[in-house]
């Protein structure tokens, strides 16, 4: 939501919009990973099976590389 010149927002309307921005970060984040470093979100495979395994190992992946980084955090912090 966007307030105007005169009319800015609501309390709800900035909570709103903090919960949706939240919940894009989230989404986005795992996506801007994919594109950058993963080879991007295209897929040339034929057949939906091979689609759903390439979709389902990429995301395998992601959760890997996620969880090693999170580890290692929690190394340094200790």
């Amino acid at each position: 939501e966007k307030g105007s010149r005169n009319h800015p927002l609501s309390d709800a309307a900035k909570e709103r919009n903090r919960i949706k921005s939240a919940i894009r970060a989230c989404v986005e984040h795992v996506f801007g990973c994919m594109t950058m470093s993963m080879g991007g979100k295209m897929t040339r495979k034929i057949g939906l099976e091979r689609n759903k395994a390439w979709w389902g190992l990429k995301n395998l992946t992601f959760n890997f590389l996620r969880y090693l980084l999170r580890a290692d955090r929690g190394l340094a912090l200790a």
